[in-house]
């Protein structure tokens, strides 16, 4: 029996892996072609030995998931393949893919997290870490299909796996205390949909000078210079946070 895994070498499927069943595998991200691609992906290492079984099911935005994983208290998964940038439930205070694994970790304990993002941002990479705290993390313009494989196979196993830029993150930074809270993501999302400051306090408990305090931080918390609001925005979107 092999006694390592790797694909880069000869070796294929670890012992925990080759005596368990089917797995079910969850693969959320906005592009379909992307959840096909994961899927024959995964399906063509189990021909070839480098997984066991796995069923797929691919879902594309933060409404699918949450349906599902409200709705269906019987359904769990063993693997979550969680994009960050996805289209937003803002009925259900879901902004991005960080919330909606937020909501995941809270019904599927047991699940295990592999973020495989296009964000590439320190700040963001850091937030992320922090408030998911993931099995694993990587960036979808740093590995190529074995190495997705490898991520899935290492994570699946119990071991944690992050693509390079994450690893610099983790190992030469400090998370530091100063992420965005639910609050702000919120403030955030109500003046991208057009929500004047002045109106802020019709949907959040704040002040109209609060409003304009919480600016102020969030411009520096983000390192935006402009003065107006859609500078804000506009860093916001880039990083994800909305």
């Amino acid at each position: 029996m092999n006694d390592s895994i790797t694909i880069d070498g000869s070796k294929k499927i670890v012992p925990y892996l080759d005596t368990i069943g089917a797995l079910n595998v969850l693969i959320v991200d906005n592009h379909k072609l992307t959840c096909k691609a994961y899927s024959m992906l995964v399906d063509e290492a189990f021909k070839e030995g480098y997984l066991p079984k796995i069923k797929t099911t691919a879902l594309n935005s933060c409404r699918e998931v949450y349906e599902v994983v409200t709705n269906n208290s019987s359904i769990s998964f063993d693997l979550i393949l969680l994009e960050i940038g996805l289209p937003n439930y803002p009925e259900k205070d879901i902004f991005n893919g960080e919330d909606l694994g937020k909501l995941i970790r809270g019904h599927w304990p047991k699940s295990k997290i592999l973020v495989a993002t296009s964000l590439n941002d320190d700040y963001r990479l850091q937030t992320i870490l922090k408030s998911l705290n993931p099995e694993g993390m990587v960036l979808k313009n740093e590995i190529c299909e074995h190495k997705l494989i490898f991520a899935i196979q290492k994570v699946l196993s119990g071991v944690p796996f992050y693509s390079p830029t994450v690893l610099k993150v983790i190992k030469n930074q400090f998370i530091k205390d100063n992420g965005i809270s639910f609050q702000e993501r919120k403030f955030l999302y109500l003046l991208s949909t057009g929500v004047q400051s002045k109106e802020i306090p019709n949907y959040l408990p704040w002040s109209k000078s609060k409003v304009e305090k919480q600016k102020r931080i969030l411009k520096e918390k983000l390192g935006v210079e402009e003065k107006s609001a859609w500078g804000l925005i506009h860093q916001a979107k880039k990083l994800g946070i909305i």
